[in-house]
């Protein structure tokens, strides 16, 4: 990121990427195991269904890690998953939840034993869907995309160029790859 533009390019790439997990012509199923962090999370959250091994980790933890934020459009799939209050917590604390956590916060909708397990789960629950009927499957789908998006998004570039653009977001990546504390300063 050396320019402004490069944060806003960033973070409209990827909103980019998970529109198009959402708008899927089949329902996605994430299938989750080990830690799912930050963008992981935002895959996720994207996907129809999401289910999970007991001993996942969950999380979105920018704010002691990268240092870098979600864009309002991230923001929004979080609170419509997890609720407003939720959210806050999870980006605020930066803690990573557990299978329990996760999913009495509507993050995933069941927990299995292990990987074999939620593997095997997804392909049952696709195999079961291709049953339904399409046209009901791809009018839930859309429907409850549009009521999720019915009101317009605010402007979020400032935002994004204030975490990104920072000195503490390239303090945040030189840390997290150094396996090491950030020393966060503010700017």
């Amino acid at each position: 990121f050396h320019e402004k533009q490069d944060a806003i390019n960033y973070e409209h790439k990827l909103e980019l990427v998970m529109e198009q997990i959402e708008k899927c012509a089949v329902p996605t199923i994430a299938a989750l195991n080990g830690f799912v962090t930050g963008g992981g999370v935002s895959i996720a959250a994207s996907c129809a269904i999401r289910i999970a091994t007991d001993d996942v980790k969950i999380g979105v933890p920018i704010a002691r890690t990268l240092g870098n934020c979600l864009s309002i459009s991230g923001l929004k799939r979080l609170v419509a998953l997890v609720g407003e209050s939720r959210a806050r917590y999870i980006l605020l604390t930066g803690q990573l939840m557990d299978a329990s956590a996760a999913h009495q916060a509507g993050l995933i909708s069941e927990i299995l034993a292990d990987k074999k397990a939620v593997e095997a789960r997804a392909i049952e629950l696709a195999q079961m869907i291709i049953g339904f009927a399409p046209l009901t499957i791809k009018a839930s789908m859309e429907g409850l995309l549009r009521l999720r998006n019915s009101n317009d998004l605010p402007e979020d570039d400032d935002l994004i160029e204030m975490c990104y653009c920072s000195n503490d977001f390239g303090e945040g990546v030189s840390a997290f790859f150094e396996k090491r504390k950030p020393n966060w300063r503010g700017n």
